[in-house]
């Protein structure tokens, strides 16, 4: 567990198994990411537990961290031997580190999670090509982590969703 600084290898396994889509930083796309990738993971026969809560710590970063009006986030989920998350923007380059807040902070615990709960974690900066031949490229980063593939349990019904606070069906 814990940080690992970006390492390249020669070549990254093939996956067996790959999502990748862009979304708006905001709550509306980070919401719509944790559901969209969790969807991918049952698809695939994975748990979603730990994958859910790592997915949503690093697209709730980015939101919280992207202050552009057209900012957005990408989203890349790969099933290898293990599951690898990556969450890139072109938000600048200001990288996430682990934090000891105070009890009572209202905010810095995300990376902390990570940490616990991924096999890995790290982070890269990224250049991003912008349109037009004369256009700098934009300054980004993503953040990844890495966590134990798990099988879903068998039997394994679909989301039931709550209608009118009432649980029963």
């Amino acid at each position: 567990m814990g940080n690992a600084e970006a390492t390249s290898s020669s070549q990254p396994p093939s996956p067996d198994h790959e999502f990748t889509m862009h979304f708006p930083a905001s709550p509306q796309g980070a919401s719509l990411a944790r559901r969209l990738a969790a969807s991918r993971l049952r698809e695939w026969g994975y748990s979603t537990d730990v994958p859910a809560l790592l997915i949503g710590e690093l697209v709730a970063n980015a939101v919280e961290h992207c202050h552009s009006p057209e900012g957005q986030f990408r989203l890349r989920v790969t099933a290898t031997a293990a599951l690898l998350i990556e969450v890139s923007d072109v938000c600048g380059t200001h990288l996430p580190a682990l934090q000891q807040p105070s009890e009572d902070a209202e905010s810095g615990r995300g990376i902390l999670l990570v940490d616990v709960l991924a096999g890995e974690w790290g982070t890269r900066v990224d250049a991003a090509p912008r349109e037009g031949k004369d256009a700098a490229p934009r300054e980004g980063k993503t953040v990844w982590c890495t966590c134990a593939l798990s099988a879903a349990p068998y039997g394994t019904a679909p989301e039931r969703r709550v209608r009118d606070g009432n649980q029963g069906g």
